[in-house]
């Protein structure tokens, strides 16, 4: 190892071996070099964005808007319940237009040039307080992003 030379003007405590800062410099490189391999083999991965949760009061509304890559901006869209990616319930979804579609008390509605797609969810529930999720409906794997939904007591309760 390279330490600085004894009859320098450091005092030898104070000496830091070339290694280590040669492996600071390796491990940031490493990372630099990770995020751009997973920008390259995941693009896309970032395409989903939203809230992470929502709140509203009992009987009243909530509204979600989830932003999405231009790239998506054809694909159909859905809002869907569970804990979990795999286990979830769809609730809407829009037919690639930007027509309101509305089921129950749930309405979604894209917006291709703002590359936005809004969930309205009328006369909550205790019931309704869950995990959600907005979704683009893709081959393979779809792109979804996890929304927290709340439900608190009106103030006329």
């Amino acid at each position: 190892m390279n330490f600085t030379p004894k009859n320098s003007s450091y005092p030898h405590f104070l000496a830091v071996p070339k290694v280590h800062i040669l492996l600071a410099e390796e491990r940031t490189g490493t990372m630099r070099s990770f995020l751009v391999w997973a920008w390259i083999l995941f693009p896309g991965c970032w395409a989903l964005t939203g809230p992470r949760e929502v709140s509203g009061p009992l009987g009243g509304s909530v509204s979600v808007q989830c932003q999405y890559d231009e790239w998506y901006q054809n694909y159909e869209k859905y809002w869907c319940k569970g804990k979990d990616r795999f286990s979830c319930s769809i609730a809407v979804q829009t037919n690639s237009s930007e027509a309101e579609v509305v089921k129950d008390r749930v309405s979604i509605q894209d917006n291709h040039t703002q590359f936005t797609f809004t969930v309205t969810m009328g006369s909550l529930a205790l019931g309704d307080q869950d995990s959600y999720w907005c979704g683009i409906e893709k081959s393979g794997f779809d792109k979804m992003f996890a929304v927290n939904v709340s439900v608190f007591p009106g103030s006329n309760q």
